[in-house]
Parts: C-alpha cells; sequence; structure tokens
C-alpha cells in the first residue's frame, strides 16, 4: 500500500475554487480522465447529504481559519495489484487514517477511483475543528510520516501486503514503529548456538535478547533502567560510543562472553538510539568548587626574581 500528499497545484486560488474542484474530480473524475472513473465515495462531518451542499458546508468552515490559506489536504492511498478493498474496508481504512492524523471528527470526502490496475482512494480532509475552528497541524508538521504509520496501521488490520520499502512496521504488541528499530533478534548469532548444544544451557547472547531485551524497550530512564537490569541479575555499561549488557555475576574479564553487544540484542540498536533522552548512564564526575591558588603575575619585562 502506498500513501501520498498531492500539492495544491494553485496555491493563488481561493478556498472555495481548491475546495470545489477538488470534491467534484473526487465524485466525477471523467471530467479530467475519460478512462477513471468512481467506484464508491462517502463524506464524514456533514449536515447535508449532497456533494454541492458538502462543498459548501466545508469551505464555510474552512474560511473561518484566517491564518491558513490552505487548510484542506489532499492525500491518496494506493493498493497494490489484485487487492479488491470493500466498501467497508475502505471506511475502516478511512477511520484508521484520520486517527494516526489526529483528525477524528474532522470534515472529509473521500472516493475510491479506477482507472488502472491498481484501486487508489483520494481523501480531501479540512483541518479545521468542526468546533474550536482551529487549524490542525498534523504531527507537528511532519505529516507525510503520520501517513506512513496509518498505512502500517491499516496494512496490518486488513490484511494487506507491505509495500518492500515501506517505513513502518506494526509490532506484535500492536505498537508502530519504524523499521530501522524493530523487534529484537529471535536467534542468536552461531557461536551462541554453539555453545547452547554443547552444554545445553542458554548462552549470555540468548539470555541478554530474552530477559534483557524487554526490560530496555520499557525503560523510561537510564536511573530505571539500571535498577530493572539489576532485579534480574544484570547490569548495563556504555563502551565507546555503544554499550554492553553483563549477564549474571561474571565480568568481562572472566569470561569474554558475558559481555553483550547492544547490536547483538536488537537490529540496528545502539546506545545512541536509546528510547529516553533525560539522564546519562552513569553520574558525572562533580565540577571542581576549589580555586586553584592564583599565580604570581608579571608586567611584560619585569623580572619577578628581583630581591626587595
Amino acid at each position: 500500500m502506498i500513501g501520498k500528499k498531492i500539492r495544491n497545484p494553485r496555491k493563488s486560488s481561493s478556498k472555495a475554487v481548491r475546495i470545489g474542484s477538488l470534491v467534484r474530480y473526487f465524485t466525477s473524475p471523467e471530467i479530467r480522465n475519460a478512462q477513471e472513473k468512481c467506484v464508491y465515495h462517502h463524506a464524514l462531518g456533514f449536515f447535508t447529504t449532497d456533494v454541492e451542499s458538502q462543498i459548501s458546508e466545508m469551505v464555510a468552515l474552512a474560511s473561518e481559519s484566517v491564518r491558513s490559506a490552505d487548510p484542506v489536504n489532499h492525500y491518496v492511498l494506493s493498493w497494490r495489484e489484485g487487492e479488491q478493498p470493500s466498501f467497508e474496508q475502505v471506511d475502516e481504512a478511512v477511520g484508521i487514517f484520520l486517527d494516526e492524523l489526529g483528525l477524528q471528527g474532522h470534515q472529509v470526502i473521500y472516493a475510491m477511483h479506477q482507472d488502472t490496475d491498481n484501486l487508489h482512494l483520494h481523501i480531501a480532509v479540512n483541518r479545521v475543528h468542526p468546533e474550536t475552528l482551529k487549524c490542525v497541524e498534523i504531527n507537528k508538521g511532519f505529516d507525510k510520516e503520520a501517513v506512513q504509520r496509518a498505512i502500517a496501521r491499516i496494512e496490518h488490520v486488513q490484511g494487506w501486503q507491505p509495500e518492500t520499502r515501506s517505513r513502518y512496521v506494526v509490532l506484535e504488541d500492536g505498537t508502530v514503529a519504524h523499521k530501522g528499530e524493530r523487534e529484537q533478534r529471535t536467534v542468536p548469532r552461531q557461536p551462541a548456538r554453539d555453545y547452547e548444544q554443547r552444554t545445553g544451557e542458554r548462552s549470555a547472547e540468548r539470555i541478554a535478547m530474552e530477559d534483557a531485551a524487554p526490560v530496555i524497550r520499557t525503560a523510561t530512564s537510564w536511573q530505571g533502567l539500571h535498577q530493572a537490569l539489576a532485579e534480574i541479575g544484570m547490569r548495563y555499561e556504555k563502551k565507546g560510543s555503544g554499550a554492553l549488557i553483563f549477564v549474571g555475576a561474571l565480568d568481562r574479564m572472566s569470561h569474554p562472553r558475558r559481555g553483550q553487544r547492544l547490536q547483538n540484542v536488537f537490529r540496528n540498536r545502539s546506545r545512541k538510539h536509546a528510547p529516553w533522552r533525560d539522564g546519562t548512564i552513569t553520574p558525572r564526575r562533580a565540577k571542581r568548587t576549589t580555586r586553584r591558588s592564583a599565580r604570581p603575575w608579571r608586567r611584560c619585562g619585569e623580572n619577578t626574581n628581583r630581591k626587595g
């Protein structure tokens, strides 16, 4: 599934012209392209049911936002070739989309078009809230990232095949994460597996993956991380630009394989990618409070060894 934000080609046009041309294209695309047809369209947040009245409602609400010249955003969601969403799934996808963008309850008009092998959905949403009359800023201005997260949620709920270059994935607990920050590795490296076959015990790498990884993922501060790891007999120490996770009472000097690199526990994870930012791993050295004794000074050319 692909999601795109379509820029306004005529930023100088009025809100009425912008909204009118956009919605009329949604419901009657054959005006521009004879091969394109609308197979389904729907609207939310309106008092009226006919298209022209809904256009008037959207223009009236958009006009309440004096500071925003273009409060109506245009997005397109496109399914893969062969995927045929039902009308109920289209409505569900729009609901998930609005929820991720933080636009629940806003005016939205959407229409599904078919002119190629890929069905695509046009969405026009009014960012002006119908009650507060304030124009909502989506995801602090990064609405394209919110669109990608919404796509991941839609694919997960409805079972569509994700794109190869998709940015986000839904984890087992239902949270949406960037692909570079996905769940921990499920299988230790080969040396650790060889150790497990010889001894019949879990390797330190597997212990760190299965026991320490959930603690690190849910920690909200460095202090909380150290305390939680200590309760299960582990500790976390920085090492250069990375970090080590020590398993059990043995340290790295007596058992080199006990200190596990953080990258071995998480894919594409290092200390600088920690999900919290409010502290340091260990307390910093206290600053010097006593002042150094003042050094003797002399004027240029003065001999300090002179007596008297």
